[in-house]
């Protein structure tokens, strides 16, 4: 029989009950104040031989005790123990003392670390291990000495910046200033060639702020654009074909020339005439016979030939000399300078290049090896497109329909199963939902492994017929958790009224039916419940096992445990608090999805 545990609650601050019944306690939510009754008395002070907390603990009040220690998980225990007038504080294990505190003397056990705080009042030390306040330091007479040797500063270049380094700085000390010479990257000292090179450039500095243009004459025109920032200047020609330009730059037009005959025309060296009083006189140069020749000398690298240097001529223009030199072919060094080569060519620097080219893979280009033009050679030549697909055949009873396809179509794959010879499997093995099955060939004694079956699907039913002559049934069952919408496994019944259920959702049963659960009522919510596997008549009503992504109305983080709802059929994380409400834990949370481990507890406690 269901015993009730009266508890009475206020959230008002201060708020202290009148009186309570035997056996009954209140609390004050927002004090966190805890009472119980005794007859007409109300208690709100506790005595407990042995008080365990696991959790913070607040005390208004005073608390006698003659030990507190706190158990730590690897056994060893911190601790303070009071006897007379000793106060002993301890952490870690029973041995270790960290503090005393006994007439009137504090002894430490270990490290003070003060962090940025003072320690004040000090006495001056007496033993060479006390403690010394500043103002002792500094009353104490220092001893001045006198430096007996002083090592000369040496000069360095390295690093890229200025640095110094001691050597033997407690004996002969050796001081090095290093600084390198300056450059982009490095800050040092300025070179001689450097100060030349700064020396040497230009004083001029400015900034073009106008340009203009003038011209002397009307023939070229100059037009200046952005004259103040970025000037560019552009040059124009004016004028006709009837013009010409004067010295002074301006155009002219040509005079006119009257028409008439010429008169005569004179020879002379090498020059006759023809009509030379005509209208157009004929001028010739007198034939002149000349020789040509051929060289047929192909001089080799590093030797000379006879090269023509320059030709002299006479007033009238006339070859009278061919002026020779001696010329001088380059060797072989001065021929050739530069080789390059276009991928997939690669050519090496130096006098003597070597042109080479790589292989070719299916990243590189390059050169086709015998070994790959065999292969590609070897590929076949055959190119096309299928064009029909036929569908026809059965095998043990399943039939493969749909015709011949020529372009799209349905491929059927149905019928029934027949049996299938053991002769005709070769040691092969079955498995589904982790039921592993060892079958064929000359094998007559199949393995069926029920100890494997722990995944098969919650939404198939498993129909075996047949009787196990032999092996070890073994009970034992495996539940793996889930995360799939209405994934499920455990157990389940299929026994009452189902109509209109929605899969994933929680219901009681009423004697006769399955309806949507809720905190909100006794008669709701302490019944038997469980939840619905599918959204149809026959998939069950899982009582225990795990489930998969379930509605609520808060998203649950993996382990936090999980009540009855007062909405309609959910889940949530935190206990219901409404006045004549149950409070039932009914699983928990394993991943954060959430996938649940659902078993509703056999007890509730509902609220006043």
């Amino acid at each position: 029989m269901t015993q009730l545990i009266q508890i009475k609650r206020s959230i008002i601050p201060g708020n202290v009950p009148a009186t309570l019944e035997t056996g009954e306690l209140a609390i004050n939510l927002t004090d966190g104040s805890l009472f119980f009754g005794s007859a007409t008395t109300v208690h709100n002070s506790f005595k407990f031989g042995t008080l365990d907390v696991t959790n913070d603990l607040t005390v208004v009040g005073e608390v006698y005790t003659d030990m507190i220690k706190r158990e730590s998980s690897n056994s060893n225990t911190t601790k303070i123990k009071s006897t007379a007038n000793v106060w002993e504080f301890y952490a870690g294990d029973a041995s270790a003392e960290v503090m005393k505190i006994a007439a009137g003397q504090v002894t430490i056990g270990g490290e003070v670390e003060m962090g940025t705080n003072k320690i004040t009042g000090l006495g001056d030390p007496t033993l060479a291990q006390d403690g010394a306040t500043k103002a002792y330091v500094d009353s104490q007479t220092h001893t001045d000495g006198t430096v007996t040797s002083v090592a000369a500063l040496t000069l360095g270049t390295t690093g890229t910046d200025l640095s110094s380094t001691v050597a033997d700085g407690t004996t002969a000390a050796v001081i090095t200033l290093n600084v390198p010479t300056a450059s982009a990257s490095n800050r040092g000292a300025l070179s001689s060639t450097d100060w030349t090179t700064f020396n040497d450039k230009t004083t001029n500095t400015g900034t073009v702020t106008s340009v203009s243009s003038t011209t002397g004459g009307d023939a070229l025109d100059v037009a200046v654009s952005n004259a103040s920032t970025t000037p560019a200047i552009a040059l124009t020609w004016a004028g006709a074909d009837t013009q010409y330009i004067d010295g002074e730059g301006n155009l002219t037009i040509f005079p006119t020339i009257p028409a008439g005959d010429v008169t005569a025309v004179d020879g002379g060296t090498y020059i006759t005439t023809t009509d030379s009083t005509g209208p157009v006189p004929v001028v010739n140069h007198d034939a002149t016979d000349r020789t040509d020749t051929t060289s047929t000398v192909s001089p080799a690298h590093g030797d000379t030939f006879t090269a023509v240097d320059s030709v002299s001529t006479n007033a009238t223009g006339h070859i009278t000399a061919l002026n020779l030199k001696t010329v001088t072919l380059p060797d072989d060094a001065e021929g050739v300078t530069s080789v390059s080569g276009t991928a997939p060519v690669s050519v090496t620097a130096g006098a003597t290049p070597t042109v080479s080219m790589a292989v070719a893979t299916t990243s590189a280009s390059g050169y086709l090896t015998s070994t790959d033009w065999t292969t590609f050679n070897n590929k076949t030549s055959n190119t096309g497109t299928v064009t029909s697909v036929g569908t026809t055949g059965t095998v043990n009873g399943i039939t493969l329909t749909g015709g011949d396809i020529t372009s799209s179509g349905t491929i059927t794959l149905g019928g029934t199963l027949g049996s299938i010879a053991n002769s005709q499997l070769t040691n092969s093995t079955v498995s589904l939902g982790g039921v592993t099955l060892s079958l064929g060939g000359t094998d007559t004694s199949p393995i069926f492994n029920l100890e494997d079956a722990h995944s098969y699907p919650g939404d198939i039913d498993l129909v075996t017929t047949g009787t196990i002559t032999s092996g070890i049934w073994n009970s034992s069952r495996l539940f793996t958790s889930t995360s799939s919408a209405c994934g499920n496994m455990g157990d389940y019944v299929t026994f009452g009224a189902v109509e209109g259920v929605v899969c994933s959702y929680v219901y009681y049963y009423d004697g006769s039916a399955w309806a949507l659960a809720n905190a909100g009522a006794v008669s709701t919510s302490t019944g038997l419940l469980a939840i619905a596997r599918g959204n149809v008549p026959g998939k069950g009503m899982m009582l225990r096992g795990m489930f998969g992504v379930i509605p609520g109305e808060e998203a649950p983080n993996s382990g936090d445990v999980l009540y009855l709802s007062e909405t309609d059929g959910v889940l949530t994380n935190v206990a219901p608090t409404t006045s004549e409400a149950v409070v039932r834990v009914v699983g928990y949370a394993v991943n954060d999805t959430p996938g649940i481990w659902w078993n509703p507890d056999n007890t509730w406690v509902e609220l006043s």
